[in-house]
């Protein structure tokens, strides 16, 4: 279900290849198809989503509140001719009151509210594991 793609703004020694889902929808259709049923996920409490952000609306399939941590802009995977029904899912999924979520820095909430207009908040991670 995915496709790379050469991006033209890459030239010489740094072609990138980027990956795109064919199609938003049918992926969501296929992780509803293979995974609706399971009953493991059916009797979450609640479920944790951060990359890519698409994977919240799969979560959110099962009713149960969806708690997103954002560390990517929201389209990652996202294909240009899926993006406004993607954000447009986002939106409604971001001001349903059983969901929460959250940017880790300031310049990926920026991308959430120029794509959906709503203005998340911004948790930076503290990672005192590092000692730095």
């Amino acid at each position: 279900l995915f496709t790379e793609v050469l991006l033209d703004c890459h030239v010489g020694d740094h072609k990138a290849r980027h990956h795109f889902l064919r199609s938003a929808s049918e992926y969501y259709e296929r992780f509803v198809g293979l995974m609706g049923r399971d009953e493991g996920l059916r009797d979450a409490d609640f479920f944790m989503c951060g990359e890519p952000v698409l994977f919240c609306r799969l979560l959110s399939y099962f009713g149960q509140p969806v708690i997103g941590y954002i560390s990517t802009p929201i389209s990652v995977y996202v294909g240009k001719e899926d993006r406004a029904e993607w954000y447009q899912q986002f939106y409604e999924m971001a001001l349903d009151p059983r969901h929460i979520f959250a940017t880790t820095t300031p310049i990926f909430n920026e991308w959430v509210v120029y794509a959906t207009g709503i203005d998340l908040p911004v948790v930076r991670p503290i990672c005192t594991y590092t000692e730095a």
